[in-house]
């Protein structure tokens, strides 16, 4: 295999993302720091520190003309490929761990925020924001009082699937039934459901958002 570039501007990358007229690369590190380069000629375009946060993959949007990341931090933003300018399109209240790019410039973020439900944890949410239109920011999906992060976010003809860690809690069916139930159950079943009260049962289910 001939080797055809090498890219050096950038130290510890992390994600890489092509254009879709296939004429650009770009790399960004575990420092959020993003290298643009002309696949055609291999010359540095454009190179940012952005918002100085790791976070998720980055896209081409708006015809190839501006790239979008987001930090863990929960920032959304915009680089300028031309004029190497940094845009924030989105403060969002919570810790990204996903970022898609779809047609028209939509884009969806995966994470989690504070629980509504349980002091201490977190429910896992998606929302929906534009490159081209801040103002059109949606929450597409919230999930139950046990649902803890979005361990991945992948798109199909449309459809987006992401992978659900679930916290199970049986604390309250527990206290519920305990005493209705110790007449009939030996003493060991009690220490059973006290096990079951202070450990977390994790499990995967795959949504699709149609």
């Amino acid at each position: 295999m001939k080797e055809k570039n090498r890219f050096t501007d950038l130290k510890n990358p992390s994600y890489t993302a092509f254009s879709n007229s296939e004429k650009m690369i770009a790399f960004n590190n575990t420092s959020g720091h993003i290298a643009v380069y002309s696949l055609e000629t291999g010359v540095l375009l454009c190179k940012n520190n952005c918002i100085n946060e790791e976070g998720t993959p980055l896209y081409f949007v708006c015809n190839d003309t501006k790239i979008v990341a987001a930090g863990w931090n929960g920032t959304v933003y915009l680089l300028d490929v031309s004029n190497n300018t940094v845009e924030i399109i989105g403060n969002l209240n919570m810790h990204v761990e996903s970022l898609l790019s779809l047609h028209n410039d939509n884009l969806y973020v995966a994470g989690t925020i504070s629980s509504e439900f349980d002091k201490g944890f977190t429910d896992a949410v998606i929302l929906q924001l534009s490159a081209t239109d801040q103002s059109s920011m949606r929450k597409l999906w919230r999930g139950s009082r046990y649902s803890m992060c979005l361990n991945s976010m992948t798109a199909v003809n449309d459809t987006i699937y992401f992978l659900c860690l679930i916290r199970l809690q049986i604390k309250m069916m527990c206290l519920r039934y305990k005493y209705r139930l110790e007449k009939f159950l030996p003493a060991w079943t009690f220490l059973f459901f006290w096990l079951l009260r202070i450990h977390v049962i994790n499990m995967d289910i795959l949504y699709a958002y149609v």
